[in-house]
């Protein structure tokens, strides 16, 4: 074989084998391209699989919030013809729920979503019968034993049930977590294989370009995933959402928020979350706490229509590969559930017809008078039963109206002759009582006496008619001796009935 002959075949042979590293590069580039594709296309399902189960999840809390307000409806509602149709949204929410909940459980979920909504249905369930209850009692016209349990009962097992939602959403971030961190993974394996095959490559210039592409790929998978979830969490959460970076300056908003906060992003751009409060709130800035995460704050304020709104406000901090990438805040709208929770808690121990105190009321605060007495021997109080005379024929002559409006015509009277110190109470159809607060016993008949007479010399005009109305008191002092509650209202209740024994419209006070 010819020298010339051996060069060639060392040069076919170094071509060869560069042709062979240079196939096996394009190999591992096609290969890592592909795999950051497919992995791109898995992300976006994940991510539209997630906005759908999340839309889901809304509804359900929708309906759930919904269905409890429409039962309260029910409960203020004095049109019957209204509280059916009340009634029958109510439990077309409850249809909604349902329906919405099958439909999440049929789709294809997480084990740990599906847990939840296991563990969901052990609070839906009782509540669910709760709230047929309830409905029941309000149709029933049973009032105020159907405003008892939705607060003392329905109420603290609704706010388990959005604990629940709360914890569905946290799960569904986790999942995106999670394909952030397999992105990652594919992301760390590729570039191993491009590394493999660059590694037997000799020109430099398809080294440069192999990783200038790949560089690209991963910055826009990347990039792509973090707008696609920022979009997925300001849209689907029925909440204000506000992005902070880490100075605490607002650098996005979603629509909710600028309706909640009465303002737009542009307006606000890059103002800190601390100033903004401290407008709405008049305070100095100096007197708002930048927010911490996972801690619950209260915003309070007076709208440009002079109504006041509750908010609540959460913060959590946005990590990015291990670092710090600012704060996303929460808002809240409060102001319909606490305006529900005060009245009802005022409505549990007041009289719905005269506004005074009712019995439960009256009882509590009998009892802490009795321990006042009790610990201080030197102070005088005292115990006033009232019971309209007659009423019952006032009631047959002139009709219920009639006698609705003189139990309150009394009630005023009663508002009239006592301090904003003593407590006044309806305990009953017409019984009404007052106690006597740090009251002397020449100050006690007194104040008594003006009752009956501002009662009896009073007439009430209704369509056209007097009626006359007039009163028998029975009054008890209260002393440190007095143990027992219900004793001390049976020598009152006593002392009233002798009142009207001996002829009616009079005081008659228990003798020690």
């Amino acid at each position: 074989m010819t020298p010339f002959v051996k060069t060639l075949l060392s040069k076919k042979s170094l071509l060869g084998s560069y042709l062979l590293i240079l196939l096996l590069t394009l190999i591992g580039i096609g290969l890592a391209v592909y795999t950051s594709a497919q992995n791109t296309i898995r992300i976006h399902k994940i991510v539209e699989t997630n906005d759908y189960h999340i839309g889901l999840i809304s509804r359900m809390h929708t309906a759930a919030r919904e269905r409890i307000i429409t039962l309260h409806r029910m409960s203020l509602e004095e049109d019957p013809f209204l509280r059916d149709e009340l009634f029958i949204v109510f439990n077309k929410k409850g249809t909604d729920y349902i329906t919405t909940r099958t439909e999440l459980l049929s789709a294809s979920i997480s084990d740990s979503l599906r847990t939840l909504i296991i563990a969901q249905d052990r609070i839906t369930q009782p509540l669910g019968s709760l709230n047929k209850h309830i409905a029941d009692l309000i149709m029933e016209d049973r009032i105020d034993e159907a405003r008892d349990v939705l607060i003392k009962e329905a109420f603290p097992l609704q706010e388990q049930i959005f604990s629940f939602f709360k914890r569905m959403h946290e799960t569904i971030e986790d999942i995106d977590q999670e394909a952030i961190v397999t992105a990652n993974n594919y992301r760390i394996w590729s570039e191993r294989v491009v590394w493999a095959m660059t590694a037997l490559i000799i020109m430099l210039i398809l080294q440069i370009a192999y990783r200038s592409i790949h560089r690209e790929i991963v910055t826009e998978n990347k990039l792509r995933l973090e707008t696609r979830k920022s979009d997925v969490t300001l849209k689907s959460i029925p909440d204000g959402v506000i992005l902070c970076d880490n100075d605490g300056l607002i650098i996005d908003m979603n629509p909710i928020a600028e309706t909640m906060l009465r303002t737009d992003l542009q307006s606000r751009m890059h103002i800190k979350f601390t100033s903004l409060v401290a407008e709405l709130t008049n305070k100095d800035e100096q007197e708002i706490e930048s927010p911490i995460h996972g801690d619950i704050k209260k915003l309070n304020f007076v709208n440009g229509d002079g109504n006041s709104l509750d908010y609540e406000y959460t913060s959590n901090d946005i990590v990015l590969d291990n670092k710090p990438a600012g704060k996303i805040i929460v808002l809240r709208d409060v102001t319909e559930i606490n305006n529900l929770t005060r009245m009802l808690s005022y409505q549990a121990g007041h009289d719905v017809l005269t506004g005074l105190h009712n019995r439960r009321e009256f009882e509590r605060l009998l009892d802490e008078t009795l321990h006042i007495s009790r610990r201080q021997s030197d102070v005088n109080n005292w115990l006033c039963y009232i019971d309209i005379d007659k009423f019952k024929e006032i009631n047959d002559t002139y009709g219920h109206k009639a006698g609705d409006q003189v139990l309150i015509s009394v009630s005023e009277y009663i508002r009239e002759c006592v301090r904003t110190t003593d407590y006044i109470a309806r305990i009953g159809g017409d019984e009404f009582t007052v106690i006597l607060r740090h009251c002397d016993n020449e100050e006690a008949h007194r104040t008594t006496e003006r009752i009956l007479n501002k009662i009896s010399s009073t007439q009430l005009t209704w369509e056209d008619k007097q009626i006359d109305i007039s009163a028998s008191i029975g009054l008890v002092e209260i002393t440190n001796e007095d143990r027992d509650q219900d004793e001390l209202t049976s020598k009152a209740d006593h002392a009233m009935y002798q009142a009207k024994r001996l002829g009616r419209n009079r005081l008659h006070i228990h003798a020690a």
